[in-house]
């Protein structure tokens, strides 16, 4: 009886180690080392900044078209790609097409792209993102999904565009939206790799919960950014309307800033703008905002604060008639407004279950300016 029980603890013992280095080596072959990596596919070695890699090393790799090796690029975390190249060469097109949808890789296409473009090369039926809809208490009671208007998916020109195939994570819409810098291919792999890079280093200084950071660059590392939550009225009894908020984060990073602009409006005459925060302010610190989100039907309010330094000013113009409300931030005099944040915020009654608003902004660094840049905001919820 001990023999049998030395036996059968010998074997046990045996099968348990035979099972403990079978699975350290499943686990090793289930970790793929470009799962944290962007690859950044270039037309050219030429158009790749190598002083990146100072910041990023081994967070990327690097590959030139001309000698593309197609079974080398499985598998990454995200993808870097000229949108040319993606809309044309089939076989690339298929790859990035499984990664981003079996792998939910992340591919950032670059170039002159339009929002229908990323679908075209992708092969995609939708672009947009799931995300959260908050109430008055910052709670997350629902979920909608936000995509954007025909106008701005078809005709507004971009120059980074990312996303993946879950449509859950943070992503990014940038473009270099002046006269003077319009950006090179080099830029906008710049911007791509910063953007993945940072994101999975650490979070958005700002607060992301629309799923994009929508970015309009001065120069590459000079920047306006807007990115905003949403909320829904849970409390409202109105048989016609549902209420709504939007609170648009914006920040100037990069370069001295001396003004930001930012414009709320509805783009459906049958929905009504209700409220707006903050008001006219001068020499702003600390700023607290209280806004309504519903009507005599009853409802709650949005209320926060932020605190601003440097004692800008700023002028708030709101039409109820033209559903409108737009700020503009100055700063003081040899005052700064970069990486500050403001918290701009307004409500309306939405008909039907569409929620629409168009967010507009624009900012003066010391040279050059950033032109007006329009993100047309649609939830079905």
């Amino acid at each position: 009886m001990k023999r049998i029980s030395k036996i059968f603890l010998l074997t046990v013992s045996i099968y348990l180690s035979f099972m403990f280095v079978f699975q350290i080596t499943v686990n090793a072959k289930s970790i793929n080392p470009n799962s944290t990596k962007i690859l950044i596919i270039v037309n050219s070695l030429d158009e790749f900044d190598p002083s990146l890699a100072d910041a990023f090393e081994g967070l990327y790799d690097v590959m030139s078209y001309n000698d593309m090796n197609y079974k080398g690029i499985q598998s990454y975390g995200a993808y870097a790609v000229p949108v040319e190249i993606a809309k044309s060469d089939i076989r690339l097109k298929n790859t990035l097409r499984k990664e981003y949808l079996k792998n939910d890789s992340i591919v950032y296409l670059y170039g002159k792209l339009t929002i229908s473009d990323y679908k075209k090369a992708l092969g995609i039926d939708k672009f947009g993102a799931y995300v959260n809809i908050y109430d008055e208490y910052n709670m997350i009671p629902n979920k909608a999904f936000m995509s954007f208007g025909s106008e701005q998916e078809d005709t507004y020109i971009e120059n980074v565009i990312s996303s993946s195939g879950s449509q859950t994570g943070e992503y990014i819409i940038a473009s270099f939206a002046n006269e003077i810098y319009i950006g090179t291919n080099a830029d906008f792999i710049t911007v791509s790799i910063n953007n993945f890079c940072n994101t999975l280093i650490m979070p958005m200084a700002t607060i992301v919960a629309s799923g994009y950071d929508y970015r309009t660059y001065a120069t590459p590392t000079a920047f306006i950014n807007m990115d905003y939550l949403l909320y829904k009225d849970n409390a409202e009894t109105d048989p016609n309307y549902d209420y709504f908020a939007v609170k648009s984060n914006v920040t100037a990073e990069g370069a001295l800033c001396s003004s930001i602009s930012t414009k709320h409006s509805l783009p459906y005459t049958s929905d009504e703008m209700i409220d707006y925060g903050p008001g006219d302010i001068t020499n702003a610190g600390s700023i607290s905002v209280s806004i309504g989100l519903g009507t005599d039907w009853g409802g709650g309010s949005l209320s926060y604060s932020f605190d601003v330094g440097g004692s800008p000013s700023i002028d708030a113009t709101y039409s109820a008639s033209s559903d409108y409300c737009n700020w503009d931030i100055t700063r003081s005099y040899n005052g700064d407004l970069r990486d500050t944040l403001f918290i701009l915020s307004s409500s309306w009654a939405s008909t039907g279950t569409y929620a629409a608003v168009d967010v507009a902004f624009k900012g003066q660094f010391l040279y050059p300016s950033v032109a007006w840049s329009t993100v047309q905001i649609r939830y079905d919820y």
